[in-house]
C-alpha cells in the first residue's frame, strides 16, 4: 500500500497574484517559490472567496463558502458544529498542526488541531515555544512595537521592523515550522499549516530585507482620477477612509507622493522577499529529513491587497482582481507534471476537497468545491468556466473576459470587459450596449449561488423526460 502524503499547506497573508517570479514578475526576488513552481504546477488564474481573512480562512478548513459556513467577515468564527479538513484528516490519522497566524476567530472551535503555535491568539500546546516566550527570553519583550516609530503613520504601515530578523514574526513563524518538522510523530503523516503573516499590515521586514529594493525602480500602480464617478459610492468613501480603516485617513495621500508610494511597494515587496527565504529553509528540513518526495506543498494567499491601484491601499469589500486573485502553487513530486501552468480558474474552496482525495480520503457532505486533481495532472483542461467570489452582500462571476458584480437591493453594480480593460477602471454596468452581456452574466451568476446551495445538501433524484413540443429539450422532475 503506498505511503498516505504529508500535506504542507504555506499560506501567505495579503499577497498579490503578481508578486511571484514564476508570475511574471521580473524584478522581484522569490527563488524559492519559484523553484516550488518549476517542481510542481502553477495555477495563473486562483480566485480567494472572500476578499479579506477570515472568511478565506473558514473556507480553507471548511471547504463551504462564506455564505455556507457563517463567517462573511473578519467577526465570529467557524461554528463547532462544522466539520473541518482537519478534523477528517485527524480522525484519519494524520498528525495535524497550525502555525502562526491562524485568525480563525473562536479559539474554543474544536478544528481537529493537536498541535498548535499560533501567533495571532498566542495559543501554543503544552511544551510548545512561542512567539511570546522566545521574545520574552531574548530581553525584546518590551521593545516598542513597529507601529509606534513615526514613518509608520507617515508611510502607511511601511516601516523597518525593530527586532532582528530572527525575532520577526514571520521569521519566528518559519523557524517554528521547521522544528515541528523536526520533531514530528514519523509514525504518522501530517498536515501542517503554515501561515505568515506578511505582507500584511505592518508592512515591516526586517533590516536588511527594507533595503532590498530601490524605490526608485518600484513599478507605479495604476488608476484614473475620475474612475469612481461611475462605480458604488462604498468606493469613493473607502478611498477617503472617513470614520473606518486603519486609521491612517485619506488613502489619497501616499498616491500624490509617488516618493512615499514606491518605498511602501518596496517594503512591501522586501517583506514578500524574507518570508520567500523562510519558505526555503522550511524545504529544506522536508528534504534532510527525507520528506520531501512524499510531501504535497500547497502555496497561496488569503487575499491580495490594492498596493495602490485605484488609488487604495490594503484591502476592503470589493472583488477587483487585487483583492480576488491570489499565488497559487501546488508540488508534489512524482504525481504531478513538473512545470506545468494551469490557466482555467480555480478557486480556494477548491483546495479542501484536493487535500482529502490526496489524502485518499472521501469529502464529506455540504463541501461546496471541486477536485483539482484532473488539473494538477493534465487530464482536464477545466473544472469550471468562470471564477465566483463573496463579500457579505455583493457577489462576484468572473470569466476570461467579463466580470460582474452584484449589490443585493441595489439599482446598481459593477461590471468590466477584462480584455479590454485588465485593472477594472471603467464600469459598464449602465451601458447600454453591454445589456445583453450583464443579462447573460447574471444568470450564469444565478445558477452558481443555486449550484452552491445545492452541494450544502443532500442530491435530489431527477426523472428526464422528453417534451414532445420541445424534443431537443430534456425535462427534469423531482422524483416523487
Amino acid at each position: 500500500m503506498a505511503l498516505r502524503p504529508n500535506i504542507l499547506l504555506i499560506t501567505t497573508d495579503m499577497q498579490r497574484f503578481d508578486t511571484l517570479g514564476c508570475a511574471g514578475n521580473a524584478q522581484i526576488k522569490t527563488p524559492n517559490l519559484d523553484a516550488l513552481a518549476e517542481r510542481g504546477v502553477r495555477f495563473s488564474q486562483a480566485f480567494c472567496n472572500n476578499p479579506v481573512c477570515m472568511p478565506t480562512r473558514a473556507t480553507l478548513f471548511s471547504g463551504k463558502l462564506p455564505s455556507a459556513h457563517g463567517v462573511r467577515w473578519n467577526v465570529g468564527g467557524l461554528g463547532a458544529h462544522e466539520p473541518t479538513v482537519t478534523k477528517t484528516l485527524h480522525d484519519a490519522g494524520y498528525q495535524t498542526a497550525a502555525i502562526g497566524k491562524m485568525h480563525w476567530g473562536d479559539m474554543q472551535a474544536d478544528l481537529g488541531l493537536e498541535y498548535l503555535n499560533v501567533t495571532h491568539e498566542y495559543t501554543v500546546s503544552p511544551g510548545v515555544h512561542g512567539y511570546r516566550d522566545a521574545l520574552r527570553e531574548a530581553g525584546l519583550d518590551q521593545v516598542p512595537p513597529v507601529e509606534s516609530l513615526p514613518e509608520y503613520r507617515e508611510y502607511y504601515g511601511a516601516a523597518a521592523s525593530p527586532l532582528p530578523e530572527e525575532l520577526h514574526l514571520d521569521s519566528f513563524i518559519g523557524q517554528a515550522t521547521v522544528a515541528f518538522l523536526e520533531e514530528r510523530d514519523r509514525e504518522r503523516p501530517f498536515f501542517c499549516w503554515c501561515s505568515f503573516n506578511g505582507p500584511h499590515l505592518p508592512i515591516d521586514p526586517a533590516k536588511p530585507w527594507d533595503e532590498l529594493y530601490d524605490p526608485a525602480d518600484m513599478p507605479l500602480p495604476v488608476w484614473e482620477e475620475q474612475e469612481f464617478d461611475a462605480k458604488p459610492p462604498e468606493q469613493r468613501a473607502f478611498q477617503q477612509n472617513k470614520d473606518r480603516g486603519n486609521g491612517f485617513g485619506d488613502y489619497r495621500a501616499i498616491t500624490y507622493d509617488l516618493n512615499k508610494l514606491r518605498r511602501f511597494i518596496a517594503h512591501y515587496w522586501g517583506k514578500i522577499s524574507m518570508i520567500d527565504s523562510y519558505i526555503g529553509k522550511i524545504i529544506a528540513q522536508l528534504q534532510q529529513a527525507g520528506d520531501l518526495e512524499n510531501t504535497v506543498i500547497i502555496f497561496t494567499s488569503d487575499h491580495g491587497d490594492f498596493v495602490g491601484n485605484h488609488r487604495l491601499l490594503f484591502k476592503s469589500a470589493f472583488l477587483y482582481d487585487d483583492l480576488v486573485r491570489v499565488p497559487l502553487i501546488v508540488a508534489w513530486p512524482e504525481r504531478l507534471k513538473p512545470g506545468l501552468v494551469v490557466d482555467a480558474c480555480v478557486e480556494h474552496v477548491d483546495l479542501p476537497v484536493s487535500i482529502l482525495r490526496m489524502a485518499g480520503l472521501q469529502p464529506y457532505p455540504g463541501m461546496q468545491g471541486e477536485d483539482l486533481m484532473p488539473l494538477l495532472c493534465g487530464e482536464a483542461d477545466a473544472l469550471r468556466d468562470h471564477a465566483y467570489a463573496e463579500a457579505v452582500d455583493h457577489r462576484m462571476l468572473r470569466t476570461a473576459e467579463w466580470k460582474l458584480v452584484h449589490y443585493m437591493g441595489r439599482p446598481l453594480g459593477e461590471l468590466y470587459n477584462l480584455r479590454e480593460d485588465p485593472h477594472e477602471l471603467k464600469n459598464l454596468y449602465d451601458d447600454p450596449d453591454c445589456l445583453a452581456v450583464r443579462e447573460a452574466l447574471e444568470r450564469r451568476l444565478l445558477d452558481r449561488m443555486l449550484a452552491n446551495e445545492g452541494r450544502l445538501h443532500t442530491p435530489v433524484r431527477y426523472l428526464e423526460l422528453n417534451d414532445p413540443q420541445h424534443p431537443e429539450a430534456v425535462v427534469r422532475l423531482p422524483w416523487i
